[in-house]
């Protein structure tokens, strides 16, 4: 039961989160008013209306993915809990899955936006960005030019030595490697310097996020099995979580914080707490959604690359009375659409095989279990 409600449960969730990441980028396009560019989901500074301010709640794309480092912190974790290798063997393999998880799909995504911009012209970037150089630069993760969510690729990769250290210190020396590495890395959060070791969007701070996670999955269960309904809480963890950028404030140390905090507490709930109705339609949606969710968050973009030929559309509907709240909705159905069969032939031929792949390196035929596991 346990093994369902992760897969289910979280799975949505991380379906939902997507889905907010792609909702933050089509509300970055624009219409004209007055000659003037403006977004289509207005920017938090814009005069205050309540449907703006739930569109940029829905729309809540950083907070997402800092939801997706914890929920990658848990999984991480989950994974090397399970290995019943050596220190040197474990570290090995995983190192290897992450490599295998992340850059094929990574080399995939950027293929795709090459084709995209040689065949029809379409790109994010300036063209000098898929010089050879720039191009490998990108594919090894240096740079994220092409494709401007793979900073938390980068993200991903710099959590690796981290969770491997945290990891082992845990096993050894118990809860106190986990909250004094959490309490530190939480300090350079509030220091720029920090924040910007990977460059812009100067989130590095936030590698706290995945250690979060650690402790759900070590120390969630205990907690969360003695409530009584946890339904409450963790719809009270959701609506906590929704509301603190837009309280806290768009880009402060403490809006990070408290996500990552609300984000683990969803985490820890949803894993141990809740009967997720997995025959509801919405739910099975969803949770498609949240199995092809790393192409689709990777693919994405791609929607952007079609703004000289939103932007008059949008304009039109606008000066017609269309709200562009209701436009910007309009493109996330139209772009989930469009991307999600991209995303789920990446998932597919490209995900799949590369995880078995790497999963098969260390198979052996004496051990099935373990290619089992």
């Amino acid at each position: 039961m346990e093994r369902r409600q992760f897969y289910s449960s979280l799975e949505v969730a991380r379906g939902v989160a997507a889905l907010m990441v792609a909702l933050f980028h089509v509300g970055q396009l624009t219409y004209l008013s007055e000659g003037i560019a403006k977004p289509l989901i207005p920017r938090i500074q814009e005069p205050f209306t309540w449907s703006a301010q739930i569109a940029r709640i829905l729309g809540n794309g950083p907070g997402a993915v800092i939801f997706f480092f914890v929920l990658s912190g848990f999984v991480l974790t989950m994974v090397l809990e399970r290995s019943r290798a050596s220190i040197a063997g474990t570290t090995i393999r995983f190192v290897t899955a992450r490599v295998f998880r992340i850059f094929p799909a990574v080399w995939c995504t950027l293929g795709v936006f090459y084709f995209f911009f040689g065949v029809f012209g379409r790109s994010i970037a300036p063209p000098v960005e898929y010089e050879p150089s720039k191009l490998l630069l990108n594919a090894l993760l240096i740079i994220k030019s092409i494709d401007g969510v793979m900073w938390s690729m980068q993200l991903e990769l710099a959590a690796v030595p981290l969770l491997l250290a945290v990891y082992f210190g845990w096993r050894r020396y118990g809860f106190r490697v986990i909250f004094w590495t959490y309490v530190v890395l939480l300090g350079l959060s509030f220091f720029g310097w920090w924040s910007h070791l990977v460059g812009d969007p100067g989130q590095f701070g936030q590698i706290y996020a995945f250690l979060a996670g650690m402790t759900v999955f070590l120390y969630g269960r205990k907690y969360v099995v003695a409530l009584k309904r946890p339904w409450i809480l963790t719809a009270v963890a959701i609506f906590a979580f929704l509301v603190t950028r837009h309280i806290v404030g768009w880009s402060s140390s403490f809006t990070y914080f408290f996500e990552a905090t609300f984000a683990s507490s969803i985490v820890a709930l949803l894993a141990f707490g809740t009967r997720p109705p997995e025959n509801a339609i919405w739910f099975r949606a969803l949770q498609f959604v949240g199995r092809v969710s790393f192409s689709f968050y990777l693919l994405h973009p791609l929607a952007q690359t079609f703004s000289r030929e939103i932007t008059p559309l949008t304009t039109i509907a606008v000066q017609a009375g269309i709200s562009s709240l209701v436009l910007a909705y309009a493109l996330l159905l139209v772009s989930t659409a469009a991307v999600l069969p991209l995303a789920w032939l990446q998932y597919r031929l490209v995900e799949v095989p590369m995880i078995a792949a790497g999963k098969g390196l260390f198979v052996s035929k004496q051990q099935p279990s373990e290619a089992v596991a």
